[in-house]
């Protein structure tokens, strides 16, 4: 076959393009299900914004707590530490930076931070705080949720504490405070020092708390400079300390501002306090058994262990005539080896858990016939 001018070209065009479309038939059926998915878009892992900062005043710091988060605002996990700014603002606007930090995922953020001294004088004003974390580029999803605090005056600190048992609990001590403005509250912290041992010898239904807080209002708006914690109990090691919490109520905010804290004590509540002694004690003869019946009211003390009977005979000395060995559990006894014809002068003491003994009650006197 002979082709004219340029027929060659086009003829060759052909072929190209019927190999084309062979190639790219074949190239999709070997694919099939195998076909490359879409590229993912880049993440910028941008931290998550906290969402639980807190600020408590104490002083003149106030001390900063929030939870770094795991993941980023596209739910991948963070890696590396997280940059941190801290921010206060006493007005409008980010505010002041008062923290730069690192701190890694998952873990508790802390700040304490020193307010300036134009901050710790006056009455209470409004400040917050927000926290901001920064991802790699040192851009943020926003700020955290706002955790309010006051500048101003903070309380005086509690003075010269001390501690020293008594009967119904451990009375605490301080120098008093006086001021023309409205009195303060006062925290009492309590700390346990050996919980393991308390645990073994506790009778109640749970453990002792290891910490304890106890909140004092005073009495008729003076500051008495005592207070007693009627809930510590014997045979313990305790460790005080102070707090006096003023209240402030700004822009519908309720701030609580601290005082420092006060020295701390440490006392052991060694129970060297007798029960008192029992109420009366009756004594009875009972002819026909050849015995006295005795008979008292019972005491109430929380350690009681129990009671001893003692008798006396003419002038002579009292002797335990109930069991030398225990002490009787019920407010009661029998004396079976009385005599017909002996005249007997009764009394009972009572014994708490620590071994202490109260006085004898008052005498009861009773004798067998012949």
């Amino acid at each position: 076959m002979i082709c004219q001018p340029g027929e060659d070209d086009r003829a060759t065009r052909r072929i190209y393009r019927a190999a084309s479309m062979f190639f790219f038939m074949t190239a999709t059926l070997l694919a099939g299900c195998g076909t490359p998915a879409a590229p993912l878009a880049p993440t910028l892992k941008l931290p998550e914004p906290p969402k639980d900062l807190s600020a408590i005043r104490s002083d003149n710091k106030v001390h900063l707590k929030w939870t770094m988060p795991r993941r980023s605002t596209d739910n991948i996990l963070l890696e590396g530490t997280v940059g941190v700014f801290v921010w206060r603002t006493p007005g409008s606007g980010k505010g002041e930076l008062v923290g730069d930090l690192n701190v890694a995922p998952g873990l508790a953020g802390e700040l304490a931070d020193q307010l300036p001294p134009q901050l710790q004088t006056g009455s209470p004003r409004l400040i917050f705080y927000t926290v901001e974390l920064l991802n790699h580029l040192g851009h943020s999803a926003g700020l955290s949720n706002m955790a309010y605090s006051s500048a101003g005056a903070a309380p005086p600190s509690v003075m010269d504490l001390s501690a020293e048992v008594w009967a119904d609990g451990v009375d605490l001590h301080w120098k008093q405070y006086h001021s023309e403005a409205a009195p303060d509250m006062l925290r009492i912290h309590r700390k346990l020092l050996d919980p393991a041992d308390a645990k073994k010898s506790s009778e109640s239904s749970g453990p002792e708390p290891v910490m304890l807080t106890l909140l004092v209002k005073p009495k008729d708006g003076k500051d008495r400079g005592e207070a007693l914690d009627a809930t510590a109990m014997f045979g313990r090691r305790y460790e005080y300390w102070i707090e006096r919490v003023a209240q402030a109520n700004l822009e519908s905010h309720s701030i609580e501002l601290l005082s420092g804290p006060s020295n701390v004590v440490q006392i052991e509540t060694k129970d060297v306090f007798p029960p008192k002694p029992p109420q009366q004690l009756a004594a009875v003869a009972v002819e026909d058994q050849h015995v006295i019946d005795l008979s008292w009211s019972p005491n109430t003390e929380a350690d009681l262990a129990g009671y001893v009977v003692y008798r006396s005979e003419g002038g002579g000395k009292p002797e335990r005539v109930s069991p030398s060995n225990t002490p009787l559990v019920a407010p009661s006894f029998r004396d079976i080896s009385a005599l017909p014809g002996h005249n007997y002068r009764y009394s009972v003491s009572a014994l708490d858990r620590s071994g202490n003994e109260s006085p004898r009650s008052i005498e009861a006197e009773e004798s067998l016939p012949q």
